[in-house]
């Protein structure tokens, strides 16, 4: 008759997983034997089964009656035996492989399936084993693999009674019950910890079939006689040396500072008993980087008499653990299964990889006086590189830990000293020689060599290199009769226009330094900037002219009489040391900061590119980039110091790219930056004459295989535009943005400086001579971002080169061909429309607003992967969303405004108090709807409805809804225009001043 028992706790992992789902293999344990030739097949059947007989835990399985799981032993369960002929080795790889993955039926048949795969091609037999974890451990697998061979050859084994059993798994379920009912503040303490760090902890998606790693390797036994000796030493057991050692190797290994690490320990109250008798423990490990390995260990002695407690207390009634929790650690049999042993003939196993709920882990075993390590890992979480050495990049981190075990660990790296070569030194070998001049003298060999050519084009004149270099030269004149001098700051407020060129020349042939800004910059903005830059001079038009004139010394560009001015050069001698321009990006404190850029960086990038894009006289670029946006260096620079010919894109077809890529055909543009949202639209276009495109901004997510080259390119501003490039000819879900450039230096580096290895993510740290100087008038802010660079070679130090690195705070990762990807940040820091900005400059202009009290900003992305802005705020009273607008858009520009406000009672916080992230949802489109929807009632309005519905993702849009207050920006309009064009005639300034179905439908004309 079949005993049974309510199933004890530590049981309920293996059995809940197969409920949930029934094909599930990851509790199989699998592994085989090369059987001897004088082995009969039908004593070993016989053998098993009359092992099983004498073993309860193998003739058990599981039952739900009355609302109850059981765990039953039955009387007679015989294991389930299959024999197949193999004719190729092809054959028997497929075979282990189906075999190996084949689900245990947990309520209907035995556990435990042996296999006999005979492989005529061989002339030998592969007695293979799949066993349910749930009815063994390591413990019972080496007793079984140790009894099979003396049944076999009819020696005495020690038979376990069903009572017995049961009566061991009885007192297993009792012990955790005591224990649950226990009112232990340590104990509630624990549990609260493990739920907070699997709150926060990454979440691993693990395919069915996903394939696992697997390495291995026997300790050098130098480093297990440092091992014991340190156990000796400090009075604590190997293992938990070795959990601790894990525990650090993982949290450098992932850049964590808090994580879970699983650990089986052998509940048993008689070593003889039998079945799946263990427990684990999920211990939650804090990273303190100041400790020392010793104080780790001290640490964790203190912590020993909680975790022994906790010996009978399951995970199961903790916290779902299931996708939060990173690896496991084990001592165990399953680490180096025993050798089946027949008479003096030795049968040596093959194990099959066997991941239960850990993402990955470490097994070890005593093995011949020393220690065998087996590592698995899925392969998606750790690149091939390092899961395929695991095992002894631990043993080699293990060495270096003990060896210096009063050391801070932060000082600890997981790197080997080739690979810290390679990675830091051999794929940052970009250095090339650069022209030893300045930007002044730069341009001045250029008008020697092409006089009466012409140097750039706007919509209205033309301008030849002899006629720009004077022009500029009589407003440097002009400028040293206003006492301007070297290292002034000369702002210049100007349009798309030839005037730009004259004062970017004419300031730096004072030896001053300009300060481009945008005429669709805010008001409040640019009184900022002028303010804080302490500009001496600006430059500009009487048509953009406003009050920010009033308190500043304002030069009219479009009144300056050039004929009373000397056109000859000024003969200003400066190094190109000398800055040259500073641009103002998105600030953290609620203002912009600017960033102050050298001439030699700039030459450096100009010679950069004219040799990459093999820039000539005979090229044509275009000016399309707003002038305070840095690419706008690119593309002066690049075309005046190559004798090309620049064209300012006038602003009515910037876009619109139908009316762009006409334009740049019928003027033969050879070379263009777009942004990176433009740019994946303007490729789905014909274009005949572009040669190269450049494309940056934010991260490149679309390709599509075009005539002209295409370059991917990645820098912040305060790397002088350019750090890496990339030339793009096949699409990829994570497009590279590159190598570093000439002169360049790029690093990936952990928490603690060290650097990453390679496919594995840190954050981007950029060095060389491409640096910005600092950010003006912040000294504290430069010394916190412009950071002493540990890698500087002693050659460096000798020449004052590579001193410095800026922190991008952008998370990526280096491939092993130098290639760098790019995922995320760090920080409250975003691009959209190619800018970069300070999500914290936005709150603080909407705190500005009367009685709002909290605010938090949330970047998401829409269906078609544009990304916009969503603002969530406290407010003492409720809030009229557009006045909110109306005033910050004196204040910021209109790429950071957010497209949707939602006003909350509370935002929600996370247990360490902040503002949880995770919690705040995608707002409802319908927030933007006006209050009463009315449907299109002409055929034209539900043409132009459909568009609307397509390009913005949402039904029921009413005819009175604004395009750009339901979520419409510059890129969504480009978009609604291709698709309107389809049946209508109009351009894009029609959809900017007619937003809504009702209006353009009475302001557009079908084709």
């Amino acid at each position: 008759m079949n005993k049974e028992i309510i199933v004890p706790k530590i049981l309920l992992p293996y059995y809940y997983s197969w409920k949930i789902n029934n094909k599930n293999t990851n509790y199989n344990v699998c592994f085989s034997y090369k059987l001897i030739k004088n082995i009969n097949l039908i004593k070993m059947k016989e053998s098993i089964c009359k092992l099983v007989d004498i073993r309860p835990n193998l003739r058990a399985n599981f039952k739900f009656k009355n609302n109850e799981i059981k765990y039953v032993i039955n009387n007679n369960l015989d294991p389930i035996f299959y024999e197949k002929e193999i004719y190729s080795e092809e054959e028997y790889n497929i075979t282990v492989e189906k075999l190996t993955k084949i689900p245990h039926d947990l309520h209907n048949e035995s556990l435990l399936k042996v296999n006999f795969l005979k492989r005529n091609y061989n002339e030998d037999i592969i007695m293979l084993f799949n066993i349910h974890h749930s009815i063994i451990d390591g413990t019972s697998l080496d007793k079984f693999i140790s009894d099979l061979p003396k049944i076999y050859h009819d020696e005495e084994v020690i038979e376990e009674t069903t009572e017995s059993h049961l009566s061991s798994m009885f007192i297993q379920k009792k012990n955790t019950e005591i224990l649950e009912n226990s009112n232990d503040i340590k104990i509630k303490n624990y549990i609260k910890l493990l739920n907070e760090i699997s709150s926060v902890s990454e979440k691993y998606d693990i395919k069915e079939d996903e394939k696992i790693i697997s390495s291995s390797e026997i300790l050098d036994k130098n480093i297990y006689s440092k091992l014991s000796k340190y156990s000796a030493e400090n009075e604590i057991s190997i293992f938990n040396i070795l959990l601790n050692a894990w525990c650090i190797f993982e949290a450098k290994l992932f850049n964590k500072d808090n994580l879970i690490v699983s650990y089986p320990v052998n509940i048993r109250n008689d070593k003889d008993e039998t079945g799946c008798i263990i427990n684990n423990i999920n211990y939650p490990f804090i990273y303190n980087k100041d400790f020392t390995f010793d104080e780790a260990v001290h640490n964790f002695k203190l912590q020993m008499p909680l975790l022994k407690k906790l010996h009978y207390l399951n995970a199961i009634d903790i916290f779902d653990k299931s996708d939060s929790y990173c690896s496991h650690f084990a001592y165990s049999g399953f680490a180096k299964l025993k050798d089946l042993i027949f008479k003096n003939e030795i049968m040596n196993p093959t194990a099959y990889p066997q991941m239960a709920k850990s993402a990955f882990g470490m097994k070890y075993i005593k093995f011949e006086d020393n220690l065998y390590f087996l590592s698995e890992v899925y392969e998606n979480i750790l690149p091939q590189n390092i899961s395929s050495s695991l095992a002894h990049r631990f043993n080699q981190f293990l060495d270096k830990i003990l060896t210096n075990s009063n050391e801070k660990l932060y000082k600890l790296d997981t790197l080997n000293t080739d690979e810290f070569n390679d990675i830091v030194y051999e794929q940052n070998k970009t250095e090339k020689t650069v022209k030893n001049t300045s930007l002044p003298k730069y341009f001045n060999e250029i008008v020697q060599n092409f006089p009466d050519k012409i140097a750039a084009i706007d919509e209205f004149k033309s301008i030849t290199y002899i006629e720009l270099d004077k022009k500029s030269n009589q407003l440097a004149r002009l400028l040293e009769n206003h006492t301007v001098k070297k290292d002034d700051i000369i702002a210049i407020l100007i349009d798309n226009r030839i005037e730009m060129l004259i004062a970017i020349l004419g300031v730096l042939k004072i030896g001053a330094i300009y300060l481009p800004i945008s005429p669709d910059t805010p008001k409040e903005r640019i009184d900022y900037i002028l303010k804080d830059s302490n500009a001496k001079k600006l430059l500009s038009t009487k048509k953009l002219e406003n009050e920010n004139f009033k308190n500043i010394d304002f030069i009219d560009l479009e009144e300056i009489d050039y004929h009373n001015l000397n056109s000859n050069d000024l003969h200003i001698e400066f190094s190109n040391m000398s800055a040259a321009y500073i641009i103002y990006t998105s600030g953290s404190t609620g203002n912009p900061k600017g960033v102050l850029v050298n001439q030699n960086s700039v030459i450096n990038l100009i010679e950069c590119c004219i040799h990459k894009f093999n820039l000539t006289n005979e090229d044509s670029l275009s000016k399309y980039s707003s002038f305070s946006f840095d690419a706008s260096v690119i593309e002066i620079f690049c075309s005046l110091m190559s004798g090309a010919c620049l064209y300012f894109i006038p602003n009515h077809i910037k876009f619109d790219i139908y009316k762009l890529n006409e334009f740049f055909n019928e003027n033969n543009i050879t070379f263009s930056f777009l942004t990176t949202k433009f740019a994946e639209i303007f490729m789905n276009l014909e274009n005949r004459s572009l040669k190269n495109l450049l494309v940056g901004g934010e991260k490149l997510k679309y390709l599509k295989k075009t005539s002209y080259n295409i370059t991917n390119a990645y820098g912040p501003t305060e790397t002088t535009v350019l750090a890496t490039m990339q030339d793009l000819d096949v699409h990829s879900d994570n497009i590279p943005i590159g190598k570093p450039i000439q002169n360049a230096k790029i690093y990936i580096l952990d928490n603690e400086f060290h650097p990453r290895n390679y496919s594995m993510e840190g954050e981007i740290y950029i060095g060389g001579e491409i640096l910005a100087q600092s950010y003006i008038n912040n000294d504290v802010l430069t010394e916190s971002k412009f950071i002493l660079n540990p890698f500087q070679t002693e050659k460096e130090k000798e020449l004052g080169l590579n001193s410095k690195l800026y922190r991008t705070g952008d998370i990526g990762k280096k491939l092993e061909s130098g290639e760098i990807l790019i995922s995320g940040r760090t920080d409250f820091q975003i691009k959209i429309y190619g800018y970069r900005i300070e999500l914290n400059e936005i709150e603080q202009q909407i705190l500005n607003y009367p009685n709002i009290t909290n605010v938090t900003i949330k970047a998401f992305n829409d269906k078609q992967d544009h990304k916009y802005l969503c603002a969530y705020f406290e407010a003492i009273e409720n809030i009229e969303v557009d006045n909110i607008k109306k005033q910050i858009e004196n204040h910021l520009p209109a790429y950071m405004i957010p497209k949707f406000f939602v006003q909350l009672e509370k935002l929600p916080l996370n247990y360490n108090g902040k503002v949880d992230l995770k919690s705040l949802k995608e707002p409802n489109i319908n927030l933007a709807k006006t209050k009463q929807y009315i449907a299109p009632s002409t055929p034209i309005e539900e043409m132009i409805s459909q568009k609307f519905c397509e390009i913005l993702c949402c039904e029921n849009i009413s005819i009175h809804d604004d395009f750009f207050l339901l979520g419409g920006n510059s890129i969504k309009s480009i978009l609604l225009l291709s698709k309107l064009q389809e049946d209508f005639v109009l351009d894009l300034s029609q959809i900017y001043s007619n937003k809504t179905i009702y209006n353009l439908a009475r302001n557009i004309k079908l084709k």
